[in-house]
This record gives structure tokens, C-alpha cells and sequence, in this order.
């Protein structure tokens, strides 16, 4: 099971999306046939095959993406039934579960799924035995936005040229510091460029600009409530050439006054 759970995850990385569903249907298998159907052990890969559904798979057609991402939500849910039903869960273990579900649903686009599983998980974490362990989780995963969808931010301002790929001396490295908004459904709002090094490099501005947009959050919450939350920042670095940067003009030459009297 150890090597399954490195041949998934190596899977992710390489975006073999069908071969690791594949993968973590085998470790359910094994599990199932040796501890049961409702052993413990079976939320992990519950888990990560429900979440596994979330990946853009390059190789389903966007219109399904939609219905795909629908169905891990099946495994999710018996991943808590299992911790609800299983008196040697702990209360992380179905908190860390509600909040997982939560998240599915932000990705996916239900707010009202989302709200209803992040209420559970802020209900579980304000009260009950070991209270100061359960703030401080709460604290630290309900009360600050925390990133659920990374994004591909541009690497290079221009071309990258095979040729000179390994000539340090060509290349610079700049980077953007970004701030906007989290709403309360966790997507990104009104987000700017405060700070450019260097400046000018319109068209991986707008590039950047466009795939910060496609971040979510789970969203920030207050009294269980999710709230809007402004100035929040990210930091991207980037490589280009003094080539890519736009042409200075010439200053015009000032005229001598001493030469014309």
C-alpha cells in the first residue's frame, strides 16, 4: 500500500489522471478485503480518489469536466460516513473530512454544499473535548483563506530559446507582487499588480493577471460565517531577457542655446 500511495502521487504529478483513480481503487480493494468496508483506513484513499476527480484532465472534453467532478463527491461522502460511523475516528478525523468536502464543493462550484459543510466543520472545531487543539485548528484552517486551486503562472517573459536555455548570463529574474480580494465563495476579486521588476512587460502582465484570477480559496470565516477578505497578496518570479523588455526611445537632443546666438 506504502508503494501505491508513491505510484499515485507520482501519477498526479505526470497528470496520468485515469491510471490514478486506477491506483487508489486498488489500495480500497486491498483495504476492504482485509479490514472490511468500514475500516479506517479506507479515508485516505477515499479522500484523494474523490479529490482525484477535481484534476483537468486533458483528456475529457471540457463540456464533461462539469459531470466528472460531480461523482468524486460519492467517495468523499463515504469517507465521513465511515468516520461518523466508526467510533475509533477522532474528532479531527471528521473534521479534516468536512472540510475536505467543503472544499470539493468551492472547486466545484456549490456554494450552498460548501457553506453547509464548512458550518459543520466550524461547529465541530468551536467546542467539545480537547477545546484548545480545536481552536487552533480552526484557527488555522477556517479563520485565514487558504489557497485549494493552484495555478500555472507564466515562467518566462518571452520565448524560451532552446539555443541559449543554459547561458545564465542572458537571463534575469523579475517577479510580480500581486493583491486582491477573497470573496466569500472563495474566488478572486479585483486583482492588481502592485509592484513590477521590471516593469513594462505588458503581455506577461495581462497573462499573469488572467491565471491569478482562476485561484480559489476556502474562504475566510467569522463566527462560521464566510466573509470577504481584502488585501491578500502573492509573489511570482519569473525569468526574461533585457531582449524581451520594450525598446527605450532615444531622448531628444537638446538644443544648444550657446550655438545659436
Amino acid at each position: 500500500i506504502p508503494a501505491l500511495y508513491r505510484l499515485g502521487e507520482w501519477q498526479a504529478r505526470m497528470y496520468q489522471i485515469p491510471s490514478m483513480k486506477n491506483t487508489y481503487l486498488r489500495i480500497i480493494r486491498i483495504i476492504e478485503k482485509k479490514n472490511g468496508n468500514d475500516s479506517l483506513a479506507l479515508i485516505k484513499p477515499l479522500m484523494k480518489l474523490g479529490h482525484s476527480f477535481l484534476y483537468d484532465d486533458p483528456n475529457v472534453l471540457p463540456a464533461t469536466r462539469g459531470m466528472m467532478a460531480s461523482y468524486g463527491e460519492v467517495y468523499l461522502k463515504r469517507a465521513l460516513k465511515i468516520a461518523v460511523k466508526n467510533p475509533e475516528a477522532t474528532w479531527r478525523d471528521r473534521a479534516e473530512i468536512l472540510l475536505e468536502l467543503g472544499d470539493y464543493y468551492t472547486i466545484s462550484d456549490y456554494p450552498v454544499r460548501a457553506r453547509k459543510r464548512y458550518s459543520a466543520a466550524w461547529a465541530m472545531l468551536s467546542k467539545g473535548e480537547e477545546a484548545e487543539e480545536r481552536l487552533a485548528m480552526r484557527a488555522e484552517e477556517m479563520e485565514v483563506p487558504v489557497r485549494q486551486k493552484s495555478v500555472v503562472f507564466p515562467d518566462f517573459a518571452g520565448e524560451m530559446d532552446p539555443k541559449d536555455s543554459k547561458v545564465d548570463s542572458l537571463y534575469k529574474r523579475g517577479y510580480y507582487d500581486l493583491e486582491f480580494i477573497v470573496t466569500r465563495r472563495g474566488l478572486i476579486d479585483n486583482v492588481r499588480i502592485v509592484e513590477a521588476n521590471p516593469a513594462g512587460l505588458e503581455n506577461l502582465e495581462k497573462e499573469v493577471l488572467r491565471v491569478a484570477q482562476q485561484m480559489i480559496y476556502r474562504p475566510r470565516f467569522e463566527d462560521g460565517e464566510a466573509v470577504e477578505t481584502p488585501n491578500q497578496t502573492y509573489h511570482h518570479e519569473f525569468v526574461y531577457r533585457d531582449m524581451d523588455l520594450p525598446a527605450q526611445e532615444e531622448p531628444a537632443q537638446q538644443e544648444n542655446s550657446a550655438g545659436d546666438s
